[in-house]
């Protein structure tokens, strides 16, 4: 049976570097974001309530809910949304290996005024033009 090497964990500047398993420990504290505050108020923000009619023509209690999208105004149900970070977690002129926990934490979980509710197309397009520009 073979033994697993440890891997050391390296300090720099008095803070540890990510381990190799950064990226996991990343989607980890972005699904808690989802269940967050932030999160369901950023949703209510952009909250649009229309009249649902029936087949028989008459209108139901409950409405139909979409969410508007802030760059192209849209109004998506909310499978076909995303709240976005409109100043990235990963800052542009830095990569991940930079940070330190704390910082992905409170990057993640931002004041309200940081997030957006975006259609998926929108998002798509925002991400690649923050690739383009320095990651």
């Amino acid at each position: 049976m073979k033994k697993k090497k440890s891997k050391e964990i390296q300090i720099v500047n008095d803070r540890p570097v990510w381990p190799p398993m950064k990226n996991q420990i990343k989607g980890a504290v972005r699904r808690i974001f989802r269940l967050s505050p932030w999160m369901k108020l950023s949703l209510q923000k952009a909250r649009v309530e229309k009249p649902k009619v029936l087949k028989d023509g008459t209108v139901s209690k409950k409405p139909d809910v979409y969410y508007r999208c802030a760059m192209c105004l849209g109004e998506f149900k909310q499978k076909d949304v995303q709240v976005d970070h409109i100043v990235p977690v990963v800052p542009i002129d830095k990569t991940i290996q930079e940070m330190s926990y704390d910082e992905i934490v409170d990057r993640i979980f931002c004041d309200l005024s940081n997030l957006q509710v975006l259609c998926k197309l929108c998002h798509d397009i925002k991400t690649k033009n923050e690739k383009k520009q320095g990651r």
